[in-house]
């Protein structure tokens, strides 16, 4: 097997210890926790009541245009943890000074949406079978969307 060289060009971080890699290490290096109790649904039916949730995420923030209505809607349509992954991207683009082509981004975007996709079924099990006590964390945004 032959070893292929990567470069690493760029760091982005969306997590629950802050919202770029600065801040999360610099939470990290202080033994910051965050962990939290759980806000994206209801936990009256499990034991657990507390989750490591990413907090103050704004998707208007990654978006090339916070003014397009429609960029902001689509990118919102996505599944939460798609976003983070686009949005934390986009910040590794931005550290590495480089920054893609249109097309190459609209690829990506659409990539990433696609994959999300896999989560639907075990989405409309947990619909019919609400006393269900196990949640896969794919479910978790999208069953607590309005």
């Amino acid at each position: 097997m032959e070893l292929k060289r990567v470069v690493v060009t760029g760091l982005g971080a969306i997590t629950p210890l802050g919202m770029d890699v600065e801040t999360t290490w610099d939470n990290a290096i202080k033994g910051v926790s965050g962990a939290g109790p759980i806000t994206h649904f209801d936990t009256t039916l499990f034991k657990t009541k507390f989750a490591c949730e990413v907090k103050g995420f704004d998707a208007a923030n990654y978006v090339s245009d916070p003014n397009d209505r429609r960029e902001l809607k689509d990118f919102k349509r996505t599944d939460l943890y798609t976003q983070y992954a686009l949005a934390a991207a986009k910040q590794a683009v931005e550290d590495a000074s480089c920054l893609p082509r249109a097309s190459t981004a609209t690829r990506l975007a659409s990539s990433s949406r696609r994959a999300s996709v896999a989560c639907t079924p075990l989405r409309n099990r947990l619909a019919i079978m609400p006393s269900t006590r196990i949640v896969v964390p794919c479910t978790v945004r999208s069953l607590s969307r309005p």
